[in-house]
């Protein structure tokens, strides 16, 4: 089979090669088909979990599981977030003594 790869795709994987971290073109190939199928299946799991996470959010509201937002509840949630942080930051600092 023949395969036409670019010219900078081919400096890549001889640069690699050179660094004695690969024996051949066909294993820097190897290893880049490896990567690319983890990082695709950690993506399609991802996926997953987003949309459960979707569907529970749509199950809740269904069943009145929620809280109305209003101008002045997003401003109090801020603040009690403001808060919280604040003293996570405090609780952080080292004394002085």
């Amino acid at each position: 089979m023949g395969i036409s790869i670019s010219e900078e795709n081919q400096e890549q994987i001889n640069r690699k090669v050179e660094s004695g971290k690969y024996r051949s073109p066909d294993d820097v190939i190897a290893k880049a088909l490896e990567l690319l199928n983890e990082h695709e299946d950690k993506l399609a799991q991802e996926l997953v979990e987003v949309r459960a996470k979707v569907q529970e959010g749509i199950n809740q509201l269904a069943r009145g599981e929620f809280v109305e937002c209003t101008d002045e509840t997003l401003g109090n949630l801020l603040e009690e977030i403001e808060s919280e942080a604040l003293s996570d930051l405090e609780l952080q600092r080292p004394s002085a003594d």
